[in-house]
């Protein structure tokens, strides 16, 4: 299925799931992206893709190459 037509209801009904709300790491202060990741994320968003799943890796890439 493309990630295009996953809904979280979807998944929901197919698997029985239930979701729940909570704070996960209450002692961490939020922290803003460095120049470096905001300017790499605009590039990679303005670049055309063929897939859904070149568009996923594209938004990763940065993470994993620095």
């Amino acid at each position: 299925m493309p990630y295009s037509q996953f809904t979280l209801l979807g998944a929901k009904k197919s698997f029985s799931l239930h979701n729940t709300s909570q704070i996960l790491f209450p002692d961490v202060a939020p922290v803003s992206p460095s120049e470096w990741l905001t300017e790499t994320l605009r590039k990679t968003i303005s670049v055309a893709y063929v897939s859904e799943k070149a568009r996923s890796e594209a938004t990763e890439h940065p993470y994993l190459s620095n």
